[in-house]
């Protein structure tokens, strides 16, 4: 998207976006955790699959997704659980056998059935404990979601976060600190589903992570352009890991300070 900048005598500048490229967004949900899961007890051992396992990533989010399952490793083991990752072959090898044993996922439409992928994770669970020893299963994925913009700031699934602004060429009256945005950008996501071996789900959530897009100014232009560093911040990517994992794993105390 290339625009000019429309000028106001307010001396703000409204800069509109669309979501191009958005999947509408899923239905909103609340964090599932299972009666007396909250800690994670008796957990020691988790089996971590690929990231995306059911479809293919973008391009752009392949970094992304690497860095995104880092995070969640650095986050299991400063918990004190024992991470096993799932090689993407073995992993593309069982869903495969799940899918053919639980059937179509959609309906006549194309529309995912949820209940049938509920059977298809733990069917997936179930199988890969004959092979694996895990005390929980984690299947992640990365999910790009529209993010309402306002001001200067998008919010999307639990958090919020200034837009970055890029300025190539500067034009008169035209500054980042006097742009004001609306309409919806994307916002990054990622998305858990915690089983047991015996295919029973005890965790699911969706945790806002980074907005997708930068904007681009070139004198009274701008368009909107995805970012080149997107969950590259370790100590961000850590902050929003150990939210995403709570109550699941609560948050880690804070650490002493010397008095």
């Amino acid at each position: 998207m290339v625009a000019a900048i429309p000028r106001f005598r307010s001396g703000a500048i409204l800069v509109v976006l669309f979501a191009f490229g958005c999947q509408s967004p899923p239905p909103t949900y609340q964090t599932f955790l299972a009666p007396g899961h909250a800690g994670a007890p008796g957990v020691e051992r988790v089996l971590l699959l690929p990231m995306n396992l059911r479809a293919h990533l973008p391009d752009f989010l392949l970094d992304a997704s690497q860095a995104s399952r880092d995070a969640l490793v650095r986050r299991l083991e400063r918990a004190e659980r024992s991470v096993e990752r799932l090689r993407l072959s073995a992993a593309r090898d069982a869903w495969r056998l799940s899918v053919a044993a639980v059937g179509p996922l959609t309906d006549e439409g194309g529309e995912l059935i949820p209940e049938r992928m509920d059977l298809l994770y733990a069917d997936l669970a179930r199988s890969l404990s004959k092979d694996h020893r895990f005390d929980v299963m984690i299947l992640p994925s990365l999910v790009v979601r529209e993010a309402a913009a306002s001001g200067r700031v998008g919010r999307w699934d639990g958090v919020s976060e200034e837009m970055k602004w890029i300025v190539d060429k500067k034009a008169p009256g035209v500054t980042p600190e006097n742009l004001l945005m609306t309409g919806a950008t994307r916002g990054l996501s990622l998305r858990l589903r915690i089983y047991t071996p015996a295919g029973i789900r005890v965790f699911e959530a969706r945790q806002g992570l980074e907005l997708v897009d930068q904007i681009r100014l070139n004198g009274r232009y701008y368009r909107a352009e995805v970012r080149g560093d997107l969950c590259t911040d370790p100590g961000l990517m850590d902050a929003r890991l150990d939210d995403a994992l709570d109550p699941y794993l609560p948050h880690p105390p804070e650490p002493e300070t010397e008095s």
